[in-house]
């Protein structure tokens, strides 16, 4: 889906400059709304820290692209 390498290539290089490893992003239609779900990995496990990290990342890159 074009939407989901459009937002894969905005957030994939700063992701992996925080030390993650692996980045992957899924847009999708769930019971009517559409969802953006981005996957990351490390050798570490995940925390919730982990994610409000990426999350303070990439909130105002997808704000400020407008991609969705």
């Amino acid at each position: 889906m074009a939407i989901e390498n459009d937002v894969l290539a905005l957030i994939k290089e700063p992701i992996l400059k925080m030390g993650y490893e692996e980045v992957s992003v899924k847009f999708q239609r769930e019971n009517g709304t559409y969802y953006l779900h981005v996957f990351v990995d490390k050798d570490d496990a995940i925390s919730l820290d982990d994610i409000v990290a990426v999350n303070e990342l990439i909130s105002p890159l997808l704000d400020e692209s407008n991609l969705i």
